[in-house]
């Protein structure tokens, strides 16, 4: 078996693996993707692949580039899109070892994260993956937003408008929420810059009385049949943006008769309308998250107050570089981790120091369902590794 990345040439061979097992003709008698020229293909430098020892092959993993936010910090993250495996070859070892491989060269292009969606967690805890995001969603009948008053203005994108205001709104927004992803100019571009009706997306843009642009909403009007306002992306700049955007949502009904919203961590929902009876909520797993470079993310964590110190041992059964003692400090608001030897106040593996270091967790929540072995030190452990606000809602 043969694990490297393949050529532009082998594009096409590459999407027929995911055609066949990901049942795209189920859905699609004539997936577009197969018969473009190869010369059109973009990003197949980011795919790794397994091959036979006839040079057939068989397996496939693409690695998306992206930004995210991690206490406070703009960080490079992996992002592991269509797995796929030729139904004859599974169980052969082949995404174990094209995981390792993008691992490493992850590591080497300074993608200290990397994130997927499973359709297994089991499967992928193996390779050092966890949970790291719970996803809730609420349901809001949009009278219910008659409390906030109709104020600012609220203005309809059209393809090719100005993107330069969104993304400022963009940028403030996620600077706080970890796992969140960075939308750059061509991001921002590739998202909003569509007809409306084409890609069934309506964006608007709140401006205040001063016309200050303080939030935006992106939102699809149809999902399974179903009418409603189905958000997208709803950032704000401050209160008095998101309160501008609630103003105008009641203008919506009785075309649409709910908001369904992906609701930010720390933002009290229920309190939003008068009546809570009348939100629905559902949580869904939101993805997950490992660590590759564990030294780089240590040292980026959010340094508490006071001061203190911590040694925690961590183990990566898939990449050796990151086992090993970490001592990580922190006085005056600097922070500084570095490896050592000796003893530990805290034993974790890789898969659950990404929940504690995003703040998914916190080390007593994970020693209670014995994720990890606490020694000593627990209230400065707590105190490095606290709750933080989440936040990630783009699929790949």
């Amino acid at each position: 078996m043969e694990i490297r990345k393949i050529t532009q040439e082998e594009c096409a061979a590459s999407n027929r693996i995911c055609a066949v097992a990901f049942y795209e003709r189920e859905h699609n008698p004539s997936p577009p993707h197969l018969y473009v020229p190869s010369s059109h293909y973009a990003g197949f430098d980011d795919v790794w692949a397994a091959f036979d020892d006839h040079g057939k092959m068989f397996s496939r993993t693409k690695i998306i580039p992206y930004t995210v936010m991690f206490d406070g910090h703009e960080c490079e993250m992996g992002g592991v899109a269509g797995v796929a495996t030729l139904p004859e070859f599974r169980k052969s070892g082949a995404v174990r070892e094209i995981m390792r491989a993008a691992l490493h060269e992850m590591r080497e292009k300074g993608q200290i994260f990397s994130y997927l969606y499973p359709f297994s967690h089991t499967f992928y805890r193996r390779f050092g993956y966890e949970i790291s995001y719970n996803k809730p969603s609420v349901e809001i009948p949009l009278p219910a937003f008659g409390k906030y008053p109709r104020v600012g203005s609220l203005t309809f994108f059209q393809k090719d408008d100005d993107l330069a205001p969104y993304s400022k709104i963009h940028r403030k927004f996620v600077s706080d929420k970890n796992l969140a992803i960075v939308k750059n100019d061509k991001r921002m571009s590739e998202f909003l810059n569509h007809d409306p009706v084409d890609a069934n997306q309506f964006t608007y843009l709140w401006c205040n009385d001063a016309g200050e642009a303080k939030s935006y909403l992106v939102f699809s009007p149809v999902q399974g049949g179903q009418k409603g306002v189905y958000v997208k992306d709803l950032a704000w700049v401050d209160s008095e943006g998101l309160f501008g955007i609630f103003g105008w949502l009641p203008v919506f009904f009785p075309r649409y008769s709910k908001l369904v919203w992906t609701v930010p961590d720390g933002i009290a929902y229920r309190s939003l309308v008068d009546e809570p009876h009348e939100i629905k909520m559902t949580s869904r797993c939101g993805g997950m998250n490992r660590i590759v470079d564990v030294l780089k993310v240590l040292s980026l964590l959010e340094p508490p107050e006071g001061e203190g110190n911590v040694t925690v041992s961590v183990e990566d059964k898939l990449l050796d570089a990151n086992t090993g003692i970490y001592q990580i400090e922190w006085s005056g608001g600097e922070l500084h981790a570095k490896k050592v030897g000796g003893h530990c106040d805290m034993r974790v593996g890789v898969e659950t120091l990404a929940q504690l270091a995003v703040g998914y967790m916190t080390p007593t929540e994970a020693a209670d369902i014995r994720r990890v072995e606490i020694i000593s030190k627990v209230k400065l452990l707590n105190t490095l590794f606290h709750k933080k606000c989440l936040y990630t809602t783009e699929e790949f």
